[in-house]
């Protein structure tokens, strides 16, 4: 889950510098308004849909870590009790 949610992470990275390259584009006029428009809404819709995917790994991760905590305190309890 960790290797996805840096995957994905860079990917939104990606999204906000290649936004940024188009808009510089359309500005110096060497990007269509259309295709601007396009490629703006095509990048938004990823990165939100992204932005969603990572937000719950990273609950998921959280809840993981909780469990795995949980279980590492158990074990050393009983550990405790059988010496």
């Amino acid at each position: 889950m960790r290797e996805q949610l840096e995957r994905k992470d860079k990917r939104i990275a990606e999204l906000k510098r290649l936004f940024m390259k188009i808009y510089e584009d359309n500005a110096a006029g060497r990007l269509s308004d259309d295709r601007y428009e396009m490629l703006s809404a095509t990048y938004e819709t990823e990165q939100k849909q992204l932005e969603t995917e990572v937000m719950q790994l990273r609950e998921e991760i959280d809840v993981q870590e909780k469990q795995n905590e949980f279980v590492e305190q158990f074990i050393q309890r009983l550990k405790d009790h059988a010496v």
